[in-house]
Order: C-alpha cells, then structure tokens, then sequence
C-alpha cells in the first residue's frame, strides 16, 4: 500500500487527508486482489474474449516476479476490447521504479504472457517520472480532476448566455447521442476511437439521478454531458462518463460551457472531486478540462514489449 500511496500525485495528497488515501488505496488493492482467484469475473472475461486457445484461469490476476524480492501483480488486457490488442496492465508492485527499469520489466513480463503476445504493459504514473513519450514509452489516458468546491469559485469567463441548458427527464435524445457517436467514428477515418459509447440503461439511469445535461443552441439539441458519484481508487467525487456534441456546434465554446454547467449543478461535500479520464490524443477534451479548472493527476503509460 506504501508504493501505492507514494504514486498518488501531490495534487490529490493536498485535497484528501493521507489517512483517507490509505484507507481507499487499501479497500481497492483488496478488491482487486480477489480477481486471483474470481472464477465468474475469469469466465466472463474468457467469454467475451472468445479464443479458442484459451481456458477461464488464463484471466485470473498473477504475480510476475522480478526477482527474489520484486513483484508485480498482472492482468492480461485489449485495448478497447480489441484482441488484436493486448497489453498487460501492472495492478500493483511492492517496490519503486525509475524509468529506466521500465522496459526490462517490460520484456519479462512479456514472457509471463506469452499465450497472449502482449504488445506492452501499462501503468499508473502518478508523479510524472516518465516525461515525454518516446519509442518505449507512450501515453494512454490522463485522469483530471479538482476539488468541485474550488471549481465552483473558478473564474472561467464563459458566456453562457447564448445556449440553453435543460436537464432531461427521459432518453429521447438517445438517438442525435448516436448521430454524434458515429460522426467520431467517421472523423476518425478508420483509426482507433478515443471514446466509448454509453448503453441506453446507462445514461437512463443517469437521467434518473438528474446527472445528465442537455446543451441546445437556438432551441436544437447540440450534445451533453453525463457524470456519476462514483468512488474510484482514491477518487471520491464525481467522474465524467461522457461529453459530446454533434460536430456542427463544436468550436462554438459549448463543450467548455457544457462542462461549466454541470459543475455548478452538483452539490458537494468538501472533499469531493470532479474527475475522469481522457485520452493522451483527446487534444479538445483535455483543453475543456483544464479550461474549466481541472487539473492533469497523472497518466497511464504504455511500454512496449519487443516482439
């Protein structure tokens, strides 16, 4: 728990109370730690992944010892559910590492996979020892977040005026979020979508919770956000589960507006956070975020495995 809680970004260290940290990082290691041996979570896994060449125990978590002293706790990945992507995702070490150490830890735990043929690991890095990207390393997603009583008091300068927010009673505009969906798809021109799709019953339920906010630009429907209270590792707030907009308003300040709104909309204990994820190439996303006060608490980080 101490290598973990050395991790957590300075930022986070000021907004929450170490004993609360603790306490968070040990309730998640806890329940990540029972997927050793969590048959139904190994068969769903196995199932939806769907190879042959595969058994349900091969999804269980597993230590990869580095040395006599060192050890990692793994689990196999796919990047976006994709299996032509696997990736092996560090849950938790007992000792620090520099970047340098990186890599070679890499290769081993390559070979602790190799039914899978990982492509990378990937871990958290909450103190931003790994600078910049180079052939070794890349960025996955940043998590933002503040303190929502700081971003209400945030200067942001918005004019709100020209747009109309509404929050819905009801999943009616399902059908421009899947139009706005599709356009990402087909602006991405057959890359990788940075993004994914929320279900029906997920953004119903939202719209239950009154978490869900509709933009409209001269009476049409122009995108959303959505956020649920979710606890996450250490962090106890809010996260964004989605914010789009159809691409004919984008460019217009909507999003950061849209994003502006919803902060002024929840209530909040002291210590609540507004935060989530966005992806290292989600240039737009990541600007409304820190327009809006949000600050970058760290980043997942590939590195490659040599094939």
């Amino acid at each position: 728990m101490e290598i973990e809680f050395n991790n957590v970004s300075p930022k986070v260290k000021e907004w929450l109370a170490d004993s609360d940290l603790k306490s968070s990082i040990t309730k998640h290691i806890d329940d990540e730690f029972k997927k050793f041996t969590d048959q139904d979570f190994a068969k769903s896994f196995h199932q939806f992944i769907n190879r042959s060449d595969t058994v349900p125990s091969d999804f269980l978590y597993k230590i990869v010892e580095v040395d006599q002293h060192r050890k990692l706790v793994t689990s196999i990945r796919f990047k976006g559910g994709d299996i032509r992507q696997p990736f092996v995702e560090i849950i938790s070490k007992n000792f620090d590492t520099r970047q340098h150490e990186w890599p070679p830890i890499a290769q081993l735990v390559g070979k602790s996979y190799q039914l899978f043929q990982p492509l990378s690991i990937r871990f958290f890095d909450g103190l931003n020892t790994i600078e910049k990207e180079t052939t070794d390393f890349t960025f996955d997603q940043w998590y933002l977040a503040n303190q929502l009583s700081t971003l209400k008091s945030y200067k942001t300068g918005f004019n709100q005026d020209k747009f109309e927010f509404r929050i819905p009673t009801d999943i009616s505009f399902y059908k421009n979020y899947e139009k706005a969906f599709q356009q990402l798809v087909e602006a991405a021109n057959g890359e990788e979508v940075l993004v994914y799709k929320e279900s029906k019953e997920s953004i119903q339920t939202l719209v239950d919770k009154q978490l869900v906010i509709g933009v409209y630009y001269d009476n049409d429907w122009a995108g959303f956000i959505a956020v649920d209270q979710i606890n996450y590792k250490y962090f106890k707030g809010y996260c964004v589960m989605e914010e789009i907009l159809l691409k004919e308003y984008k460019g217009k300040g909507l999003g950061k507006a849209l994003q502006r709104k919803m902060i002024e909309h929840l209530s909040s204990k002291d210590d609540e956070l507004l935060y989530g994820t966005i992806d290292n190439k989600n240039i737009p996303s990541i600007k409304t975020a820190l327009a809006n006060g949000r600050l970058k608490t760290g980043k997942y980080v590939f590195c490659k495995i040599n094939q």
